[in-house]
């Protein structure tokens, strides 16, 4: 047993306990996904996706919180979705707040778990394979031994183990053999990830700040190069997009296309065939495009830029296409940078 208890909506978060003051799953759900190995723009990117695509619940309705971790050498996100009224506490209210079960259990455990938490709502029932969470059921009543026997019959391989963190709420008799040693404890506490996790000591970014001045310093002569230069590109675009509207004739368009491309080397007609026929229902708005040593960097808005990636992924001409940053806009719609090459000879 531990000295914690868990939140209801009547009580202050503020209230102290030593080991901290627990959210059920009726207040916050958690979802474990694998990832690729990506950079942790990208991997944010991921994540959201899934849990758009992927999840049995209306996302919007809910508090979201993203945490990344690696596990055995792996990439995982967990996927925090609060109901509205955590989502409704200030930052320093839900500071002290914690899950009352982990994202991750420690190897000697066993390769598939059946965890069972006694809550409020009753008993919480979690699933970890080979160490990470992999399911959750939603709470059930302790005297419904049929509805967990049956959960039991389904994991039948499984090592059944449990816990009761308050002590107003105890384990049933039958799972109190299963129910977690001293140590055991310990370490499920000590495993209990945040709702809201810390933020980095201030400290270190400032020590990288003070070495990145000298850098900055001594960029900014080149920084302000590659503008001027970036600005004159984009100007000679805008220029020849111009002409071309107002072109007469084929001869004209080809000439005026061969002049482009040899100042910068640029596959304009080709390049825009092939994004209208990625994006041609004019759901994905261009808002910029550069192209610089064989490398195509693009800026646009959609309602889903993963989505927006996808279909141009399918067009063989791009390739090794990745989405640098997704910003989420007012309107609810997703404003992205894209980075990838392409090629004339797919």
């Amino acid at each position: 047993m531990t000295d914690a208890i868990w939140w209801n909506s009547s009580q202050r978060p503020s209230v102290s306990k030593p080991n901290g003051i627990y959210l059920s799953r009726k207040d916050v759900q958690a979802f474990v996904f694998p990832l690729p190995s990506l950079r942790k723009e990208e991997l944010e990117a991921s994540l959201r996706y899934k849990v758009q695509t992927l999840l049995p619940v209306q996302t919007e309705s809910f508090a979201f919180q993203s945490h990344l971790f690696r596990h055995k050498g792996r990439n995982y996100g967990a996927a925090f979705l609060a109901s509205p009224v955590v989502q409704g506490l200030s930052a320093v209210d839900a500071k002290e707040l914690r899950l009352g079960f982990p994202l991750t259990i420690p190897d000697d455990w066993g390769s598939e778990v059946l965890l069972f938490v006694s809550s409020p709502e009753g008993l919480e029932v979690h699933v970890y394979e080979a160490g990470v969470l992999t399911s959750s059921f939603a709470p059930i009543k302790e005297t419904d031994e049929a509805l967990r026997q049956r959960i039991l019959d389904r994991h039948s391989e499984a090592r059944v183990m449990g816990i009761a963190l308050d002590g107003h709420f105890p384990l049933p008799r039958d799972l109190t053999a299963s129910s977690l040693s001293p140590a055991q404890t310990k370490r499920f506490v000590a495993n209990l990830p945040l709702w809201n996790q810390p933020r980095q000591r201030a400290y270190p970014l400032v020590l990288a700040a003070l070495f990145a001045v000298v850098g900055l310093l001594l960029l900014g002569n080149a920084a302000f190069h590659a503008a001027a230069v970036r600005q004159e590109r984009n100007d000679r675009w805008s220029r020849w997009l111009k002409t071309i509207e107002l072109a007469p004739d084929a001869a004209s368009l080809k000439a005026q296309t061969a002049k482009l491309e040899n100042l910068a080397g640029v596959p304009i007609p080709e390049l825009f065939v092939h994004l209208a026929k990625v994006w041609p229902k004019g759901e994905t708005i261009i808002q910029s495009l550069e192209w610089k040593a064989s490398k195509l960097t693009l800026v646009a808005q959609s309602n889903s830029a993963l989505t927006s990636l996808k279909q141009m992924d399918e067009d063989p001409w791009f390739r090794r296409v990745s989405v640098i940053e997704i910003r989420t806009q007012k309107d609810g719609s997703e404003l992205f940078t894209i980075e990838g090459d392409v090629s004339r000879d797919p």
